[in-house]
């Protein structure tokens, strides 16, 4: 059954759906915000360099999205996939993997005046889909409990929890002290710098509980 809903994700209807609708909502957006990137100032190829990037990031990131949950989601619930589609799964994954840190690093050669705007409609946007994320996944949760609840199958909570973790992944990404800042930078608002931050409480933690015996 997962099988059969893998070929129909990644057929013609899923992949206009999930990956060529989005990109042009967001590319509406961006074009709508093109006359207040130039009115402060902004070169026009640097606009469209800024843009292009946006569009490549917000590419990967449903990569990596169709890549990674059902391939989760698969493991969890015991649906296991044919080598093949696992492969497929891994490739469409590490695609928007470098689709997306590729255009993260060119999107920082743009004039910081120029990027500010675009990196914000990201930010904005991913933040909207984690929060999106959560809710749908709390009220599908309770509502299929409440609905169909004597007609539950094996494993049928598996997907909201998926959708939920992921959902505030991104909520947590996109948290306001991140605003402006590289989340991939070795700084304190970083992911490098929570986990160094990390590092450092549990060796505290583990030195006071020595201490203690």
């Amino acid at each position: 059954m997962f099988s059969a809903t893998f070929n129909t994700m990644f057929g013609f209807i899923g992949v206009f759906y999930g990956v060529l609708l989005p990109l042009v909502l967001l590319q509406f957006l961006a074009l709508l915000l093109i006359p207040t990137l130039l009115h402060h100032k902004g070169d026009a190829i640097e606009v469209g360099k800024a843009i292009y990037c946006l569009l490549l990031e917000g590419l990967g990131l449903i990569l990596l999205t169709a890549g990674g949950i059902p391939t989760v989601y698969s493991v969890l619930s015991g649906s296991l996939l044919q080598d093949r589609q696992y492969l497929a799964l891994l490739l469409i994954f590490a695609a928007g993997g470098l689709l997306f840190l590729w255009h993260d690093h060119l999107m920082h050669s743009v004039d910081k005046s120029v990027r500010a705007l675009p990196q914000a409609i990201l930010f904005f946007a991913v933040r909207l889909v984690g929060i999106g994320a959560i809710v749908f996944s709390i009220l599908s949760l309770v509502l299929s409990v409440i609905l169909h609840q004597e007609t539950l199958e094996q494993n049928w909570w598996v997907l909201h929890t998926i959708v939920f973790i992921y959902g505030a992944f991104l909520w947590w990404c996109t948290s306001f002290d991140h605003l402006g800042k590289d989340l991939f930078k070795a700084g304190p608002f970083g992911f490098a710098g929570k986990a160094s931050r990390s590092a450092k409480l549990s060796n505290t933690l583990l030195s006071v509980i020595r201490k203690k015996r």
